[in-house]
């Protein structure tokens, strides 16, 4: 090939290359237009109907991805569940063709004046990063497919309400004696001292339970038990080899290790104290004597049954530890 020939080509293949090579566009560039539109956005679901149940909490540019999260009035899970399914209802009844994500989706589409590709519309039943969420919807288009993820809490919760008519005999109380006795600082250290007298024993092999100090922040507090050996998964057996081993070398443990984590909620009212609970389980491998970052997974996943009868059974101990 000639040398012209030569530099043609490579003209040409360049040419063509180069859109492969282009960098793509920022999109934070625009993120006061972006910001203007979400506040459109917000009036356009009021003018839709959808601004009772809706409304636009914030919307987070990044360079190749826009997300505008959407909130509810409500951080109750249940009542944020009965609020979608309803607007969903609603929605379907008016027969436009299009499913309520989509309208939501498509919408941000119009407006934001972005590819399908980038942009996503999530919405959660809070925001509070010390919460877990149990309502999540995520939408999106991915290789040109209209998406929707779900998801939801992965704890069991429970509430235990306590009254002076819990108390029994000589320890009847007033209720302002009972308010005055039962204050958040009181339960909290009563459940923490509870929790390291009942999980800090030594029921397995190689196995030392720890409970972590206490993490306060307002009415809440959360603390983690791990290392734990048939706390939630009490049908758990000991391998063959390892009781072998165990017999006739040295003892040997390879039932897996649970980690739990307590969170605890105050909520105190004329007559008593409700404690809002919630219980999440991990299970990693009893082979290694350390479990690392990434090692657990969620009990939920295969263990839901028994994370589930441990909650209720747990609910009915703590408020007896808590009247004792």
């Amino acid at each position: 090939m000639k040398k012209s020939n030569q530099l043609l080509f490579a003209i040409v293949m360049l040419a063509l290359a180069s859109p492969l090579f282009a960098q793509k566009e920022d999109l934070t560039k625009d993120t006061v237009f972006f910001i203007q539109q979400a506040k459109l956005y917000q009036r356009w679901l009021e003018h839709n109907g959808l601004g009772k149940t809706l409304h636009v909490k914030t919307i987070e540019v990044e360079p190749q991805q826009i997300a505008l999260y959407l909130a509810f009035p409500t951080e109750n899970a249940d009542s944020v569940s009965a609020a979608w399914m309803q607007l969903k209802k609603d929605y379907a009844a008016q027969n436009t063709g299009l499913s309520l994500e989509q309208e939501l989706f498509y919408k941000m589409l119009h407006m934001m004046e972005v590819r399908q590709s980038a942009a996503n519309v999530q919405l959660y039943d809070t925001y509070d990063t010390r919460k877990e969420p149990c309502f999540y919807r995520g939408i999106y288009v991915k290789d040109g497919v209209f998406k929707i993820d779900t998801g939801g809490c992965k704890s069991k919760r429970m509430d235990v309400y306590i009254s002076p008519g819990d108390l029994s005999g000589a320890k009847k109380h007033s209720v302002e004696a009972f308010q005055k006795q039962f204050t958040q600082e009181y339960v909290f250290d009563k459940i923490h001292r509870y929790a390291r007298q009942r999980y800090e024993r030594k029921t397995c092999e190689n196995r030392t339970p720890v409970v972590s100090p206490q993490q306060i922040d307002g009415n809440m507090m959360r603390f983690d038990v791990v290392d734990l050996c048939k706390e939630v998964l009490k049908d758990e057996q000991n391998s063959s080899i390892c009781a072998f081993l165990s017999k006739y070398v040295k003892p040997c443990n390879w039932i897996k290790r649970e980690k739990l984590t307590l969170t605890f909620i105050y909520q105190s009212n004329s007559n008593g104290f409700l404690l809002k609970c919630e219980v999440e389980g991990k299970v990693g491998s009893g082979f290694y004597d350390e479990v690392g970052r990434g090692g657990y997974l969620d009990m939920e996943i295969d263990f839901d049954g028994y994370l589930t009868d441990y909650a209720n059974k747990l609910q009915y101990e703590l408020k007896q530890a808590i009247l004792k």
